[in-house]
């Protein structure tokens, strides 16, 4: 623990910066890196919206495809011809595009989601390591004779994979679930009743 502690207080006098949070974007002399790095993050939060958006979609559209359903079947009834197209376009259709999208958070734009922020993590990791290695070459002899570097390098690996962990769980759970239960309790209160909606956030 005290060389875990000395290593980081001489880093951060070193470098200037006690929060570490240059490191989570990459420095713009690398203007590639910068702009894969942000295209990278835009659209994992694009997605993100996206499958808040999505959420209120999918019962406004099965909502939809049932009411298109009952219509196909009073039409049949009064003897009326109605094509499988006609009957399954247009709510069915955007309601099957919708669940490849987005279906059960494990649709196409999620794992592509997942993808790219793996593209992200890695940055992140490969330009905090470099900083963490450049800062333990650049000391003394004394300081590798007498301290455990290796176990500084574990230390420093366990911290930044924790740090990934914690940000991709209140990036894409912790504010997705509560913008969600925002979003159906504004639904319930003007859809149905805002009691409903009072007791849903309880």
């Amino acid at each position: 623990v005290g060389s875990e502690m000395c290593i980081r207080d001489s880093y951060y006098q070193s470098q200037g910066d006690h929060t570490g949070g240059k490191y989570c974007y990459p420095s713009s002399s690398l203007a590639y890196s910068v702009l894969v790095f942000t295209c990278c993050a835009l659209v994992c939060l694009a997605i993100l919206v996206f499958g808040r958006v999505s959420n209120v979609l999918f019962p406004l559209l099965y909502r939809a495809m049932i009411n298109r359903y009952s219509d196909v079947l009073e039409e049949v009834a009064e003897g009326e011809h109605v094509s499988t197209w006609g009957a399954f376009y247009p709510p069915a259709l955007w309601y099957c595009v919708l669940w490849f999208l987005s279906g059960s958070g494990s649709g196409f734009l999620q794992s592509m989601r997942s993808y790219l922020w793996i593209l992200v993590g890695q940055d992140t990791y490969r330009r905090t390591y470099i900083a963490v290695f450049g800062h333990l070459f650049d000391l003394s002899l004394d300081f590798h004779l007498r301290r455990k570097s290796g176990e500084i390098i574990r230390m420093t690996s366990r911290g930044i994979s924790a740090s990934q962990s914690v940000l991709s769980a209140i990036l894409f759970y912790i504010i997705p679930t509560i913008v969600d239960c925002a979003i159906a309790c504004v639904f319930f209160a003007m859809a149905l009743d805002p009691w409903l909606a009072l007791l849903f956030f309880v």
